[in-house]
């Protein structure tokens, strides 16, 4: 499913831990040309804001459950990933 231009969700996986992980695509990069620190700073708030204020995730929240986001380029080639925790949506 696109989210948008550049992003595809490929999956959602549930780990051990009370952990969700969502798998996605950036279609049109190579890791190659990431820089994942300015990735980090440019994908984590908004994505913290969204755990935050999204009322379909509450149960989840309410479990203390841990939002893992997990990125790959065009070729499938790990690119970046990060975890949630409870301390950072309960702030």
């Amino acid at each position: 499913m696109m989210i948008d231009a550049e992003t595809r969700m490929d999956g959602i996986e549930i780990k051990a831990g009370n952990t969700i992980v969502y798998i996605y695509t950036l279609i049109n990069l190579q890791v190659e040309n990431v820089d994942t620190s300015k990735f980090n700073v440019a994908v984590r708030p908004g994505i913290i804001t969204t755990i935050k204020t999204n009322k379909e995730l509450d149960e989840l929240k309410r479990i203390n459950s841990n939002f893992e986001y997990y990125y790959k380029d065009r070729n499938g080639k790990f690119i970046y990933s990060f975890v949630i925790t409870p301390n950072d949506y309960n702030i």
